[in-house]
């Protein structure tokens, strides 16, 4: 039964890129300053990590941490100009459907330095054009890409309740305590961890799939449904704007898994769960044979720990870490624009939500939520006030056509409300 609706346009980046030419380059130790340790913090910004990272000595970039991705990318082609970069070696990317492609160069030999690292030169990958604007999308200037191989020879531990990333030498690590964290064996592909789970869907039938850790997805749960001969489009589904990535929005179907198990003792019960069919045509080995992957709403649950060089993970469960995930209860979907990503746009309207129902249109601009003006508010902070509990009552204030008009709803679980035959 497809349900005629869209849902929170939520993110995907790099783990759904192919690149077309790929490189290499030296030891990823050289970014740990002693012999033991390096801390890079970061931010934790509408679920995804942004480091604030310098080049060539000078420029400050604010880069996303994606292990989903291999390579270093740079979004904007002027960042080149303002570093009086030479141009580099033309190639083409192909977006997640493998059919989009979109042209940048290979820049050689750049300085790149993270917070408290040493600083390294590699290559990066420049966009001609920044199709995706995951700035206006985020409400945060955001440069571009940090990718898996940078820290492929490290163990990389990512404490999301600090926010901060640890990077350790092999040879001096001693795995945690197993009292605390769970240990799996991880499958290393072109710098990418993957790991084996299981999921249960509502027929009953319980697969074993090969999941991507990403922490370049706001997505917390994705599945290819067209991946094994046991994973299907569930009967009662969303349609809608999954994410965006190269050549455009991704779409797809969100549903739920009846349960998501990542060991004997981490379950996921009637897990929200993204759906999208691969590209039937393309040889699976292109997407290293992966039937989904696992992004940051469900990895922050966790103190994660990614041995590289042993090919292991550790995951140490918070506290109800298995809560249901927070998403929209609004049907507002928003965009940052200005100077200072500061005027908060409707890009969307989800059809029968809380938003649709009062009268918000496309084109709203938003001044006031609840009792917080402007100057308060942040896209990030506006999203989590309309993720909150069914019943909570928000107050807006929108600017329509230059005129100021007050509104005010309700949140409700539209999406739960579609999907409770299950």
């Amino acid at each position: 039964m497809r349900l005629c609706m869209s849902a929170k346009g939520i993110f995907l980046i790099s783990s759904l890129f192919f690149l077309t030419a790929s490189y290499g380059q030296g030891n990823q130790l050289f970014l740990i300053p002693t012999d033991e340790e390096v801390e890079i913090p970061f931010k934790l910004i509408n679920g995804f990590i942004v480091v604030e990272a310098t080049l060539n000595q000078k420029h400050k970039v604010n880069l996303l941490v994606d292990t989903g991705a291999e390579n270093l990318i740079l979004f904007n082609e002027s960042i080149k100009q303002q570093l009086n970069i030479p141009n580099g070696k033309k190639i083409t990317l192909k977006g997640a459907d493998l059919s989009n492609e979109v042209s940048a160069e290979i820049i050689r030999n750049l300085d790149l330095q993270l917070p408290n690292a040493n600083e390294i030169t590699r290559d990066f990958i420049v966009l001609d054009e920044n199709s995706m604007n995951l700035s206006g999308h985020l409400g945060h200037p955001i440069d571009g890409i940090v990718g898996g191989r940078i820290f492929w020879s490290t163990v990389m531990e990512i404490d999301y309740k600090k926010q901060k990333i640890i990077l350790q030498k092999k040879s001096k690590f001693d795995p945690p305590p197993l009292r605390d964290y769970r240990e799996f064996d991880l499958y290393i592909s072109s710098s990418k961890p993957y790991f084996i789970a299981q999921i249960t869907l509502y027929d009953g039938n319980t697969i074993p799939i090969k999941v991507l850790l990403d922490t370049g997805s706001s997505l917390g749960f994705l599945l290819f449904y067209n991946t094994h001969k046991d994973l299907f489009l569930p009967e009662y589904y969303i349609e809608g704007e999954l994410g965006r990535a190269l050549g455009g929005p991704i779409t797809g179907y969100i549903s739920k898994s009846k349960l998501l198990n990542l060991g004997p003792t981490l379950h996921f019960k009637h897990l929200i769960t993204n759906f999208q069919g691969q590209n039937e045509g393309i040889d699976p080995k292109v997407y290293n044979d992966r039937n989904g992957l696992i992004g940051n709403p469900i990895l922050s649950r966790f103190n994660v720990i990614i041995d590289y060089v042993g090919a292991k993970l550790y995951l140490r469960p918070h506290k109800n870490y298995n809560e249901q995930l927070d998403y929209d209860k609004s049907g507002l979907i928003l965009f940052a624009s200005g100077p200072q990503l500061s005027t908060y746009v409707v890009r969307k309207i989800v059809e029968g939500s809380a938003a649709d129902a009062a009268d918000i249109r496309i084109g709203d601009i938003i001044k006031r939520v609840n009792w917080l003006p402007k100057s308060l508010l942040t896209l990030d902070l506006i999203n989590d006030k309309l993720s909150r509990k069914s019943g909570k009552k928000i107050r807006l204030v929108i600017e329509r056509d230059g005129v100021r008009i007050k509104k005010q709803f309700k949140l409700s679980d539209y999406l739960e409300s579609s999907l409770n035959r299950y």
